[in-house]
């Protein structure tokens, strides 16, 4: 898996979290595993105020 800069984790969290992609499809677009793209979300949703 190649390394995200935090800026990508959050383009890719925000992707999904508006609705416009499945784990599916960002798992396909990025070429990451499903759960690095769902432990991301989660991560995202409990700490939303540092990665603003």
């Amino acid at each position: 898996m190649a390394n995200f800069s935090a800026e990508q984790k959050i383009f890719i969290v925000r992707l999904y979290l508006e609705g416009k992609h499945s784990y599916m499809d960002l798992q396909k677009i990025f070429e990451v595993s499903y759960q690095m793209i769902q432990g991301l979300v989660r991560l995202y949703q409990i700490q939303r105020s540092r990665w603003i």
